[in-house]
């Protein structure tokens, strides 16, 4: 029997909705969904097309969805942001995967307990682990069936438990790698569906986030096109802050997280071009090169444990080393 805890998050800013074209797109059959699932009949119809195939496509809203208004503490958020960003490397090893878009994680809570997680394209419900990165190559790993279509490419695994949106839904869940159990968030006011994503490049409406200071969130405002940012509360999946950046979705490329500053990539996902305190709610100086401009940056997570970046990079995944210096 499934064990699921229902959160309501209450946003009293009334959003509305603010819809815009998306190119539609589709992707090839991907081996860890090659077997029958029993998804919920609306997800499943929704996420996989009549020859199996996953389909980037509006979803339907979910019937769960019942407020509007968000709850969420006051208080002055107490966090680290005395280090900022001095220089990032990338690795010149990659590892080659069989799909341009997916997420791959190891906890970024543990300074390393030898296990990563795969979740292939950037719609599924079939999570794969393994001791190693080229064990998913070979095929040699196992699955875990999340319950739970997930959309986008910005999951994290934290603590034990797997973080994701679910597919065509404003909810967010937090899954017990452990006992199974889920726990969900309801997010009102934050875009979700009908291709308005957050970032287009890698059709993700909602980013997890961990830095020097937990576990945060990152959306898209559905009263215009500024990105949000809520702090979490692992332990009760709760929202503890939000923060309004003011800067534009349509700007950026992708995001992450360090020492409470937001950092954005250009719509490229090339260089970083913008940052965002977020504990001072102002703008930071900040600009510097990430890739070459060619490719898709399906996702680009930190890891504070280890002080890198992981990166899913035109069809390959690989590291950049974070150097940091002191404000």
């Amino acid at each position: 029997m499934e064990s699921e805890s229902i959160i309501f998050h209450q946003d009293n800013s009334h959003h509305t909705s603010n819809a815009t074209k998306r190119q539609n797109a589709t992707e090839a059959p991907i081996t860890l969904l090659t077997t029958s699932l029993s998804a919920e009949p609306d997800q499943k119809r929704n996420a996989l097309n009549s020859s199996g195939n996953i389909i980037d496509k509006p979803m339907k809203s979910d019937s769960l969805q019942m407020s509007n208004n968000i709850n969420m503490t006051t208080t002055d958020m107490q966090m680290k942001t005395e280090c900022k960003i001095k220089t990032i490397k990338c690795s010149e090893r990659s590892t080659k995967m069989q799909s341009t878009f997916g997420a791959w994680m190891s906890d970024a809570s543990q300074p390393d307990d030898g296990r990563y997680w795969l979740a292939e394209h950037f719609s599924g419900r079939v999570l794969a682990e393994s001791r190693n990165i080229s064990a998913f190559q070979e095929a040699n790993y196992k699955t875990i069936d999340i319950r739970r279509f997930y959309q986008g490419c910005g999951h994290v695994v934290y603590q034990s438990s797997f973080y994701f949106h679910n597919a065509g839904t404003n909810r967010l869940i937090k899954f017990d790698l452990n006992t199974r159990r889920i726990k969900t968030l309801m997010m009102p006011g934050s875009r979700y569906k009908s291709l308005t994503y957050l970032f287009r490049n890698s059709k993700t409406y909602f980013k997890f986030a961990v830095d020097e200071n937990g576990l945060w969130v990152i959306y898209a405002s559905t009263t215009d096109d500024n990105t949000m940012v809520a702090k979490l509360d692992p332990d009760t999946f709760s929202v503890e802050s939000v923060v309004d950046t003011g800067y534009p979705t349509t700007k950026a490329g992708n995001a992450f997280i360090v020492c409470g500053v937001l950092y954005f990539t250009d719509d490229s996902d090339r260089r970083v071009t913008y940052a965002f305190d977020l504990k001072k709610e102002s703008p930071v100086d900040a600009s510097f090169d990430l890739r070459p401009a060619n490719g898709i940056l399906a996702m680009l997570s930190y890891y504070p444990n280890r002080k890198l970046l992981y990166m899913w990079d035109n069809s390959s995944v690989t590291t950049c080393r974070v150097k940091l210096k002191q404000n």
